[in-house]
């Protein structure tokens, strides 16, 4: 992306999360339907599970995946892992960063599912 047009603080801001998303954001840009969570079921464990929501809810609200997948804000993290089952500590989540074949895997699997939409 050609990025000479934008300020200082644009560049700092873009593709990252700056703030907790809102309620209304929360609802709109992470909240996971049917077709979502069919591809969810396709990870294996909580933590590729909960990795690969995080990678699709983050480019479906910023536009850009995160170099770290797993650096969101925790209410992001909690919000989805409710809709995942997940109830337990996310200190778990670490773990989605050990494997990058994995992390590559899901998001060339989540760009399929974008460009289809």
């Amino acid at each position: 992306m050609h990025t000479e047009f934008l300020t200082t603080e644009q560049k700092n801001r873009y593709g990252r999360y700056n703030e907790n998303p809102t309620d209304e954001q929360l609802v709109r840009y992470f909240h996971l339907d049917n077709t979502d969570l069919d591809l969810v079921a396709d990870c294996r464990g909580d933590c590729n599970r909960l990795g690969f929501v995080l990678h699709l809810t983050t480019a479906r609200f910023l536009g850009a995946f995160l170099t770290n997948p797993i650096d969101v804000p925790e209410r992001v993290a909690q919000y989805l892992g409710s809709q995942i089952g997940i109830k337990r500590n996310l200190s778990f989540l670490e773990g989605y960063l050990e494997r990058n074949a994995t992390r590559y895997a899901h998001r060339d699997k989540i760009r399929q599912r974008m460009s289809l939409s």
